[in-house]
């Protein structure tokens, strides 16, 4: 088998990235074969200078878990385990190419890949099973020099410990649509950039921080239980209070009453304008930043918005989604529209939180779940266009984008059927 040629015999120079390593895995006959096709497109998709380092380490991990070494690959990996894991592992690197610029690959997303497929961790079977994930975890808790410094870093692991957990995705699944934003890593690295320019310095000059800042010996404390004192101390609700004000100045200004005596619509200030241009772009998909982000902003330290609770939430759907769509022979059936509810049930919380996601996150996770399920689902949460907008406004908004892809991919009478194209590559 020739490195450009699938079973077929055709090119697949032309193909993108992470479609001409599909075709080059379906047509490797041995798990030899997989690792020399992995090993290529690991120099190919990892090739820039600054791609060195995670470049090695993805190697070394790939041949070890392939078995690559004087004795051959090990003896107890199939051909379909070596391919789903070749396919899986590219799709990574084809998706950091493809939907996050000039942004190097992360570490974590490689190491959460080799994690996940440990023949050690609690769920063995994520080799077999297309439904599974690949999980960011959570930052890592770390001290720092002094409690402004803390304060800010605080905040970051506060925020990113529910922007991973939004963060989990499954290579099998691609869209033609853009990520929601909270799906985005790309999002979570300028919203805590904004968090660390703007919004923990000025709660750092806030009054209340000040008295906060002399009431233990900061340095002592990681990230983690920055929160866990906060709370021993009672100044939660101050902390709380700082970081809302801080947000408040970006929110637009209510405008002056025209002549006619009627209010115009709230118009941006420098300040908004500065923060849409950091916060937007064309890597995921956002709303224009309004009143209702500045709110979803701010409930991201929510003590309602625990990653392990959310953690929670996402057995329980990945249990459902198993049992109704994909049951194993082990497992017994749930009930038709089980998933339905619980994610029904998950829509907890004032509209425009995060847990609004939870759907568009099951949507980019689970291979079941289609454009048509996200619209038919929608319909149960109100009974007309208005109704649902004003209840889940981020998911209303996201179902009438992929309507709206539907309708533009839509042939005209008479014309040949377009051939969509992978999302990934």
């Amino acid at each position: 088998m020739g490195p450009h040629t699938h079973a077929h015999g055709t090119s697949t120079d032309i193909l993108p990235f992470g479609r001409r390593a599909n075709h080059l895995f379906d047509a490797a006959k041995t798990p030899e074969e997989i690792l020399l096709i992995a090993t290529a497109m690991i120099h190919e998709g990892l090739g820039r200078k600054d791609d060195a380092a995670i470049r090695a380490e993805t190697l070394k991990q790939a041949r070890a878990y392939l078995g690559m070494n004087s004795a051959g690959p090990r003896p107890q990996i199939d051909l379909e385990e070596a391919r789903s894991f070749g396919k899986g592992l590219i799709a990574i690197i084809a998706r950091s190419r493809g939907k996050r610029g000039a942004l190097p690959i992360s570490k974590a997303e490689i190491d959460a890949f080799f994690h996940s497929y440990d023949p050690e961790v609690t769920q063995p079977r994520f080799r077999r099973r297309a439904e599974y994930s690949i999980i960011l975890p959570p930052p890592t808790p770390h001290c720092c020099a002094d409690f402004d410094s803390l304060l800010s870093a605080a905040l970051c692991y506060r925020v990113e410990s529910v922007l991973t957990f939004f963060h989990r995705w499954n290579p099998r699944v691609q869209h033609l649509s853009p990520i929601p934003f909270l799906l985005s890593e790309c999002f979570s690295e300028r919203l805590t950039t904004v968090i660390k320019a703007l919004i923990a310095p000025a709660m750092s000059q806030s009054r209340q921080v000040l008295a906060i800042s002399g009431r233990e010996k900061w340095t002592d404390i990681d990230t983690a239980s920055f929160w866990d004192v906060v709370d021993r101390i009672g100044c939660r609700e101050a902390l709380t209070n700082a970081w809302q004000a801080a947000w408040e100045r970006f929110r637009p200004q209510p405008a002056a009453e025209g002549d006619d005596n009627r209010k115009s619509k709230p118009t941006a200030g420098p300040e908004l304008r500065a923060l849409r241009g950091l916060l937007t772009s064309k890597l995921y998909v956002m709303p224009e930043i309004r009143d209702r982000e500045i709110n979803l902003f701010i409930s991201l330290i929510s003590p309602e918005l625990e990653r392990d609770g959310l953690e929670a939430i996402w057995v329980k759907l990945r249990q459902i989604y198993q049992q109704e769509m994909e049951p194993q022979k082990h497992q017994a059936e749930a009930r038709e529209g089980a998933l339905r509810d619980a994610l029904i049930d998950s829509l907890s919380g004032n509209p425009g939180t995060a847990f609004e996601f939870i759907p568009m996150l099951v949507y980019w996770n689970f291979p079941q779940i289609t454009d048509d399920y996200l619209k038919q689902f929608i319909k149960n949460l109100g009974s007309s266009h208005s109704q649902r907008l004003k209840r889940v406004p981020y998911l209303c908004l996201y179902v009438d984008q992929l309507g709206r892809k539907q309708r533009a991919a839509a042939p005209a009478p008479g014309a040949p059927p377009k051939i969509s194209r992978h999302a990934a590559g």
